[in-house]
């Protein structure tokens, strides 16, 4: 099996700098690695705007349509380093446009899952989740053409930050969530019971974020 993996370097989601140097630090792979994509950030001056509801949309579109093209037109085992959670839009919709009934474990405290309605920061790295499952339409995801993740087919593991108005957006969207304490109770055997029988019906590739 062939692998790319995919330097996204980017900190377009959020209104504070950092992320976007965290791949690049990431020097040591396995001579296997066939592949290695590093996409850089435009160097912008922030909104920091408080009433700013869709920080650096602008940028941030323009970098994820280029990461986006790559990992549609790459025929690898895709490996994507970021940078902020708002790189997983384009990552994980360019794979869905290669496997239509992909699946996603989103490993995280909280839930990103915020649409422009809920959002508080205007920082767009807490709506990646429900972005990538419609629920944005097609503002920060207009290069999948609406080809979007199917809401019943992806799980949110380990929660235990949620705010309100994404517990709700979960809800109506018909998002499993599995909790830490969930996990801490032991149930967490029966919740991977479904997980695994709902991915055997599917047959589906998995994301994992």
């Amino acid at each position: 099996m062939k692998i790319s993996i995919y330097k996204a370097c980017s900190s377009l989601g959020v209104h504070i700098n950092g992320a976007e140097q965290g791949p690049e630090k990431i020097n040591k792979f396995d001579k296997e690695v066939d592949k290695i994509v590093t996409i850089k950030q435009k160097n912008i001056v922030k909104s920091n705007d408080k009433n700013d509801k869709k920080k650096n949309i602008k940028e941030l579109n323009e970098f994820n349509e280029e990461l986006f093209n790559k990992i549609k037109n790459d025929k690898n085992f895709i490996i994507t380093l970021g940078g902020d959670h708002s790189i997983a839009i384009s990552t994980i919709l360019a794979s869905k446009q290669k496997n239509d009934n992909l699946g996603i474990i989103w490993i995280d405290s909280h839930a990103d899952y915020h649409n422009f309605d809920t959002t508080i920061s205007g920082n767009i790295h807490g709506t990646p989740f429900a972005t990538v499952t419609g629920q944005n339409k097609d503002e920060v995801s207009y290069f999948a053409k609406g080809n979007y993740v199917d809401p019943k087919n992806v799980v949110l593991l380990g929660a235990r930050d949620v705010e309100s108005p994404e517990y709700i957006n979960l809800e109506k969207a018909g998002v499993k969530v599995i909790t830490t304490e969930d996990i801490k109770k032991g149930n967490i055997k029966e919740e991977f019971l479904w997980l695994r029988m709902s991915h055997m019906r599917r047959e589906s590739h998995m994301a994992l974020f």
